[in-house]
């Protein structure tokens, strides 16, 4: 039940339906060997499109002179909760688990810059 998954070890028994408490759960979680407490990381909600059609502008402008174009980004810090600290038990034998990250909900602070070839 813990292989890749996002429960808690409080959360584990009541979803097999086991009358157990969080240190037994714990203790047969490190037992096993195969299960490591790993820091979830994001994945960007790509689809064969989305990757399909970055590759093809990639291609489309491989001759572009870019010393014409500024690059801007924006960064949103969300101020009522960790960004992105999930943690879960990750069985070494399946692939790590992704998260979709949140777009909304409590307060936040946005960040934007911008830089070109000629600096910032």
């Amino acid at each position: 039940m813990a292989s890749n998954s996002s429960l808690s070890s409080d959360d584990i028994p009541s979803e097999v339906d086991l009358d157990a408490l969080k240190p037994t759960v714990l203790r047969a979680v490190h037992r096993n060997g195969t299960l490591v407490k790993q820091k979830m990381k994001p994945a960007p909600c790509l689809t064969p499109l989305h990757q399909k059609a970055r590759l093809e502008f990639a291609r489309n402008n491989m001759n572009t002179n870019w010393n014409k174009i500024v690059f801007s980004d924006e960064k949103k810090f969300n101020l009522n909760g960790p960004d992105g600290n999930l943690f879960y038990w990750r069985d070494l034998r399946k692939e790590p688990l992704r998260f979709s990250k949140r777009n909304f909900g409590g307060g936040s602070l946005m960040v934007w810059a911008a830089f070109s070839a000629y600096g910032i």
